[in-house]
């Protein structure tokens, strides 16, 4: 998963510990769809395998499980977006997957911890339609995160 967005005087966006991860899933023929939620301290083991996953779904007329798996790839993914970020495209998260590919992200109130350049912290951060905005009242200035996307890009 990688994020870009426009930051006005934000020092970082912080994905928190232990996050929530909320996507979209579809099948292999995209035939179906569904929201996948999952984090990183909650592992299932997988049917018939010694394996484990953080999400798994059966889909309908399938025999096998279909699951995701968040991995470590080395230097690859950053816990944070800083300034230096700003309007750069920015690896999050890195998954495993089989029988269902990520089609889109759902951010949701509590996945970043914002920390202005005034050093303003806020927590439970909102997005609506890819844009939060506030007043660093210590800084005695606007702050904003404009312009959140996202993409799925295959690493191998």
């Amino acid at each position: 998963l990688k994020v870009k967005a426009t930051l006005e005087n934000i020092a970082s966006m912080r994905v928190e510990p232990n996050n929530q991860w909320a996507v979209v899933v579809q099948n292999a023929d995209a035939s179906e769809r569904c929201e996948a939620y999952f984090s990183r301290d909650e592992e299932m083991d997988l049917q018939e395998s010694r394996g484990t996953a953080h999400f798994i779904k059966k889909w309908p007329m399938e025999n096998k499980q279909s699951y995701l798996k968040i991995i470590d790839p080395k230097n690859l993914c950053k816990e944070e977006i800083t300034a230096e970020d700003s309007e750069e495209w920015v690896a999050l998260l890195a998954i495993e997957c089989r029988g269902l590919e990520p089609v889109a992200w759902l951010p949701k109130p509590g996945d970043f911890t914002v920390t202005t350049t005034g050093g303003s912290v806020f927590q439970e951060v909102e997005f609506d339609d890819g844009i939060w905005a506030e007043y660093d009242a210590e800084a005695d200035e606007p702050v904003s995160i404009n312009e959140l996307t996202s993409t799925f890009e295959v690493c191998r």
